[in-house]
């Protein structure tokens, strides 16, 4: 199964902005339009720019009134 990463924000990618909520393929060698390489995704991580995985539970859920 091959990683993807799930914008939280706008991103400029190869001199193309992609809206929140675009998906890219987490590639070696990026190659189509939608394949970012693994360090490029690091970085979009540290600087919170990911929403999180479906199958991650946020700190706050659960929590409530």
């Amino acid at each position: 199964m091959s990683k993807t990463v799930t914008c939280g924000t706008l991103v400029w990618l190869r001199e193309v902005s992609h809206e929140a909520g675009t998906t890219f393929h987490v590639v070696e060698n990026p190659e189509k339009p939608k394949d970012v390489d693994p360090a490029t995704a690091a970085a979009w991580e540290r600087n919170g720019w990911l929403t999180p995985a479906a199958g991650k539970k946020s700190a706050s859920a659960g929590e409530g009134a």
